[in-house]
């Protein structure tokens, strides 16, 4: 498609083109081809005089500077499409996730808030992307600030989800994250179970991929649901692969998040050598 948009002036497509591949690099953990790309969308974007593609544009930057942990370009990116679509879902939904991130309590609140109360126009082919968003955002900001609110709208928005025959894997994948999150949280062995066998086809990616929320490393999240099911030996062997993961791709956050994760595991397992290399992670997780 790129090959072809070289040849002729169809800016929509060729940004198209770029927005998915971003999308596959950004999963597969290529995360400095992703960035190739996601940059390669801003001129052709702004050439088609399209709002929806200009905001594509900065949501696809904003996601790989974050992924960087370069949160200075991120929030550009971020308040670049606020400025000129203030009701974007997607920028909304970044937003939150990145405050909170940041420890921006307060500026986290008001995106999320935004994001409940801001339902789409359109029909179901709107309405999906922004379910399956509310999904994951919910429980990762529960994650990160350990609070246990809004579970029963994830849990409405999935059963929904499910139930579609309209809903595409990846809406289902992305209510299966945000419900594993929520399943870790209330060390829910029995939900544990079902979600790790279900998330199995992902491994080995970053899941869910924008339109259906922030991006994290599906190991982490199988190791974590093992933890939850008391099965610690196979926890720390999707551990080390999502550490793996993350370093090979730069992911900075997600690493250090991963390395937090894994060191609370060996805390819990307490078995020889644990305590060190807990302490091991601890220090390269603050790094």
């Amino acid at each position: 498609a790129l090959e072809l948009a070289q040849l002729v002036d169809l800016p929509i497509a060729e940004t198209h083109a770029q927005y998915d591949l971003q999308h596959v690099l950004y999963a597969m953990g290529d995360l400095e081809q992703a960035t190739r790309h996601a940059e390669a969308m801003l001129a052709p974007s702004e050439r088609t005089r399209t709002r929806i593609w200009q905001d594509r544009a900065m949501d696809s930057n904003h996601i790989v500077s974050s992924a960087k942990g370069d949160w200075q370009t991120a929030r550009k990116y971020l308040e670049q499409g606020l400025a000129t679509s203030p009701q974007d879902y997607l920028l909304i939904g970044a937003g939150a996730v990145m405050e909170y991130q940041l420890g921006e309590t307060d500026a986290g609140e008001e995106h999320l808030k935004r994001l409940l109360d801001n339902i789409p126009v359109g029909g179901a082919d709107q309405r999906g992307p922004f379910k399956a968003l509310q999904a994951v955002v919910i429980p990762v900001v529960a994650y990160i600030t350990g609070g246990m609110a809004k579970f029963d709208v994830v849990e409405g928005i999935a059963q929904s989800i499910f139930s579609s025959p309209t809903s595409a894997p990846a809406h289902m994948n992305a209510a299966r994250i945000g419900l594993a999150l929520i399943a870790v949280l209330r060390r829910d062995m029995t939900a544990a179970g079902e979600l790790y066998g279900a998330l199995q086809p992902i491994l080995g990616t970053m899941a869910p991929q924008s339109n259906y929320g922030p991006g994290l490393a599906v190991d982490r999240i199988l190791g974590l649901l093992s933890q939850t099911m008391g099965k610690l030996s196979q926890a720390a062997a999707h551990f080390e692969e999502a550490v793996a993961f993350c370093c090979k791709g730069g992911y900075r956050p997600e690493l250090a998040w991963t390395c937090c994760d894994y060191a609370d595991m060996l805390r819990e397992r307490d078995a020889e050598g644990d305590r060190a290399k807990a302490m091991t992670l601890l220090d390269e997780s603050l790094a």
